[in-house]
This record gives structure tokens, C-alpha cells and sequence, in this order.
């Protein structure tokens, strides 16, 4: 369960070129849990990739994307208020870590609020429960993990 959080009619209008980057009409008030905005994004990365024809390994295609699904959800909370959605971060043992450490576990996206996890998947290899597991391991106080396969 997401915490859904209403975003404000700004009292200017917003330009296109934003309005297009995430997707809303212009001057209009889009009310998404956090759970059906982190959805959206994925498959707007998963079309991004797509429409800029990248190639390469599966594990460069998915970096890719996650990369770019966690530009497009920072900018998003810069542009309408922070919902407490943090991406690509590291944990061991609910601790935040460096990128990289030796027995870290990265989550795609946390809900810091409700302990919420998602887990994109932009490939065809399913989330194994061995990965599940360690999400809530290190994972900082996690309540549940959603795989979004995409």
C-alpha cells in the first residue's frame, strides 16, 4: 500500500517541455499513489529505452533503465514535492551503504514512509526469493516487496 499524496495546482502554468517530461497535461492536478507513480515510471523507462533503441548486454539495458527511472522519479519530487521515495540506494542490514559494497543490497525504490519496496524488472528473469530475502534483510524497516516486471 502506497501513501497517496495529492499534487498542487501551481499557480502558474507549467511549461510543456515539463509537462511532457512526466507525462501530466499542463495545469492539471494528478492525484497517484506512490505505488501507481513508481509503476508509471518504470514503464515510461521501459519505453524510453525503446524509443532511443539502446543495445547491449541485458545487464547494461537494465542499468540503463534503472538509471533513468530513478532521473525521472528525483525529478519528478523536485518538481512536485517529495514523497519520500528514494531510488537506487544500498543497504547492509538496514543501514545505507555506498554504491558497491561488499554485501550490500540495492533497492530499486524505497517508500521511506511506509517501508514499501519496488523492484523493476525490465528483463526477462524473474525476482528470485533469495533476492526477496535479502531485501528485507538489509532493507531499512521493509513492510513489503513489489516486483515490477516491465
Amino acid at each position: 500500500m502506497g501513501t497517496e499524496i495529492a499534487v498542487a495546482v501551481v499557480p502558474f502554468p507549467i511549461p510543456k517541455k515539463i509537462t511532457k517530461a512526466v507525462g501530466i497535461a499542463p495545469n492539471s492536478v494528478v492525484t497517484r499513489t506512490n505505488a501507481q507513480l513508481v509503476d508509471e515510471i518504470g514503464t515510461r523507462s521501459r519505453a524510453w529505452a525503446q524509443r532511443k533503441q539502446l543495445t547491449g548486454s541485458a545487464r547494461a539495458l537494465g542499468s540503463g533503465q534503472h538509471k533513468h527511472a530513478k532521473d525521472v522519479l528525483e525529478r519528478y519530487q523536485r518538481m512536485f514535492g517529495e514523497r519520500g521515495l528514494v531510488a537506487e540506494r544500498s543497504f547492509i542490514d538496514g543501514l545505507e551503504v555506498p554504491y558497491g559494497s561488499k554485501g550490500s543490497t540495492r533497492l530499486d525504490v524505497l517508500d521511506t514512509l511506509t517501508g514499501d519496496v519496488w523492484d523493476y524488472k525490465f528483463g526477462v528473469t524473474p525476482m528470485s526469493q533469495s533476492q526477496i530475502n535479502r531485501i528485507f534483510q538489509h532493507g531499512p524497516g521493509i513492510n513489503s516487496v513489489i516486483p515490477l516486471y516491465k
